[in-house]
């Protein structure tokens, strides 16, 4: 005598579950990199604000306006501005996203009271992810000599 069945048996509910575990973990791994331009772009946002604010300061104000960028002890990027009539910081010390990190030349950059660049040549600021990352992101914020104007030369792609 045949019996119809009724669902499904333990064993093959079991082997559908751990093919779906298999899946799942190899998306979770695959997912963990969908953040890197979000946080290159990020990081390319808040640098080239701040690299206005600290223009629309010395021509608001009238005076030498400093962006001051470093790499700490722990890996972190670092931006802060200060103000020299101010007397001292603009703001609060920024830090760009977790594992993005500058890789330039230029510590500091001045701004004039009438909004240019102090120097003699245009200023590339390069943003870069750590390189103990495969295929490090960089991405550059370039600052016009002549009018201050920051704009951002790359995306977050290598």
């Amino acid at each position: 005598m045949n019996v119809a069945r009724q669902g499904f048996t333990l064993v093959e509910l079991l082997a559908c579950l751990a093919i779906m575990i298999v899946l799942l973990s190899l998306g979770a791994a695959a997912s963990g990199q969908w953040g890197r331009p979000a946080r290159m772009r990020r990081a390319e946002r808040e640098t080239k604000s701040a690299l206005d604010t600290a223009r629309q300061w010395a021509v608001t104000h009238q005076t030498r306006t400093v962006f001051y960028d470093e790499n700490d002890s722990d890996g972190r990027a670092l931006y802060w501005m200060e103000a020299h009539r101010h007397g001292g910081t603009i703001g609060i010390t920024n830090m760009l996203p977790a594992g993005i990190v500058w890789s330039n030349n230029w510590p500091v950059i001045a701004f004039q009271p009438d909004g240019t660049l102090e120097g003699d040549s245009d200023r590339d600021i390069v943003i870069a992810e750590r390189a103990d990352r495969p295929r490090p992101l960089v991405s550059t914020v370039r600052v016009y000599r002549v009018t201050g104007q920051a704009v951002v030369l790359t995306g977050g792609e290598p």
